[in-house]
This record gives C-alpha cells, sequence and structure tokens, in this order.
C-alpha cells in the first residue's frame, strides 16, 4: 500500500468512526525491542479510540482457547493455536471496524543500514554519537537534552543494539502518528492526533536507557499531538498486551519461516484497518 492509498483509506476509516484524535495504543514486537543477531524483526502498533482492541482481544482468546478466555504468551504457545492465530485474528479484525493495527517488519541488516536515515529524520545529527568500550562494545549516547519539567540537561547512554532498535520504532510510530494527522486534516472535528501508549516495559531500568529514549524521541515535536508512554507491570496477563504480542510474534514467523502470507489490508466498510510495512535489503 503506498503512503497516498494509505492516507486515503486511513481518512474513510476515520470518517468512519467520527473519531475525535485520541487513540489509545497497544505495542509489542517480536522477538525483542533489541538487534539479536535475528534475521527479522516485527513492531506491531493495535489502537482504538475506546479500547476496543481489548473487545477483540477476548473474542480471539475465547476462540483459541474458549476453556481459558485467555491468550498465550506467543514464545509458549502450541503449534495449534500457533497455526491458526492469524486466520482467527483476521476473522475478528474484520467485524472490528473500530480497530487499526500498524505494523513493520524489518531485516536486522535494514535497520542498521537505516541508522543514518532515522538520525536525519529524527534530528539527531547533532545529538548522536557511538563509542567503543574497553570491551570492545559499542555504546551510543543521545544528548544532551533537556528535561523540560526539571530543567536539567541529561544524556541517554545505552547498547548501539538497543539504540538502533530505539531509532527503528520511534521512526515508525512518528511516521504512523504523520499519516493520521493527515489523514485528518479534511475531517472537522480532529485538530491533533494523540497517542496514549500502554504496552510492554521496555528493557532496561524504567525511566531510563531505551525507556528514556523512546519517550525523548517521541516529545521532540508536539505540532501534530502528544505521544504519551506508560506500561503495564504484570504485562503478560494484561489482554491487550497479549494481542500485541501474539500478533508480532505470527507476523514476524511469516519471515522467519519463509512463508505465504494469506493476511491482506482490510478496508472495507465493516472491517478494522491493517497496514504492515516489510523492509529487506
Amino acid at each position: 500500500m503506498s503512503r497516498e492509498h494509505l492516507l486515503e483509506v486511513l481518512q474513510q476509516h476515520m470518517r468512519r468512526e467520527s473519531v475525535h484524535g485520541l487513540y489509545s495504543l497497544s505495542m509489542d514486537h517480536s522477538p525483542s525491542e533489541q538487534l539479536t543477531g535475528e534475521t527479522w524483526h516485527t513492531t506491531v502498533l493495535i489502537m482504538s479510540s475506546h479500547m476496543q482492541h481489548a473487545m477483540l482481544a477476548a473474542r480471539l482468546a475465547h476462540r483459541l482457547r474458549h476453556k481459558t478466555g485467555i491468550l498465550m504468551k506467543w514464545k509458549n504457545a502450541s503449534k495449534k493455536y500457533r497455526d491458526c492465530f492469524l486466520s482467527v485474528f483476521f476473522e475478528e479484525l474484520n467485524v472490528s471496524p473500530a480497530v487499526s493495527i500498524f505494523a513493520i517488519s524489518a531485516k536486522e541488516e535494514a535497520i542498521r543500514d537505516s541508522a543514518e536515515h532515522f538520525i536525519r529524520e529524527l534530528g539527531l545529527q547533532r545529538h548522536y554519537s557511538r563509542a567503543e568500550t574497553s570491551e570492545g562494545k559499542i555504546r551510543v549516547e543521545i544528548g544532551p537534552l533537556i528535561n523540560v519539567t526539571k530543567g536539567e540537561r541529561l544524556t541517554i547512554s545505552l547498547s548501539e543494539n538497543r539504540a538502533l532498535m530505539g531509532l527503528h520504532i520511534a521512526h515508525f510510530v512518528i511516521r504512523m502518528q504523520s499519516c493520521m494527522y493527515e489523514a485528518a486534516k479534511n475531517i472537522d472535528q480532529v485538530s491533533m492526533i494523540n497517542f496514549n501508549f500502554l504496552g510492554d516495559k521496555f528493557p532496561g531500568p524504567p525511566g531510563q536507557e531505551m525507556d528514556l529514549m523512546f519517550q525523548a524521541l517521541t516529545s521532540f515535536s508536539r505540532e501534530k499531538g502528544r505521544i504519551a508512554w506508560g506500561y503495564f507491570g504484570e504485562s503478560d496477563t494484561e489482554e491487550t498486551d497479549l494481542l500485541a504480542d501474539n500478533l508480532a510474534g505470527a507476523l514476524n514467523a511469516t519471515h522467519r519461516k519463509q512463508c505465504d502470507f494469506s493476511g491482506s489490508n482490510s478496508n472495507t466498510m465493516d472491517s478494522g484497518l491493517f497496514y504492515w510495512e516489510v523492509w529487506s535489503v
């Protein structure tokens, strides 16, 4: 789907739902939030204006595990569960018009090769530096930045494997917010696109390293709306977080196994929105 087509579909979807620019989002990644030597990495954003994706998760859980009604973590799921997840997911998404899915799958090499692109587009040219430690590992420093609430200068330091994935994720989130903002320009009741995240915690200490990096990168500009970040203390039990975990795992598995993907962009009058980018080299 081209950007032009995406904007057209988004506008139709937003008009149909009569939204007001405020969305709740769940986000997760497969296999993890850092580069680990895996070939493919997938990030998914699942959003709705009134937490309708929680109802989607509940219906999916009832169908996949009718005895417990609780989704499993993807890494713990049985082969039967994994084999039927995507087909059941799309059946339920097709009757969930208020839910939007944005996903990106990228080869690890493509993420590494895109570092300069991310840095330039995020305005970090003078605030992103690499340094080799005495152990021969690469650390990244981002800063100095200003904490406007406290009036403090700070520098974020983290491993390059986390920093590169952080750039990739933040860049995707900002682009999707920008696309929604562009699509909403001609919808009278929508003037800003605000994202409220509740999801899985980034690796590293809370409020530091990758967690702080994502908050900082998505807060540089608020001209198109606010991006607020928070996470569950026990994400393994939250249905919306498990839904994002399952979808990221299922989409990533289609690339690892080099199998055909039967899903499609959903934009009919009765279905939710599904958009998936694939980056290769």
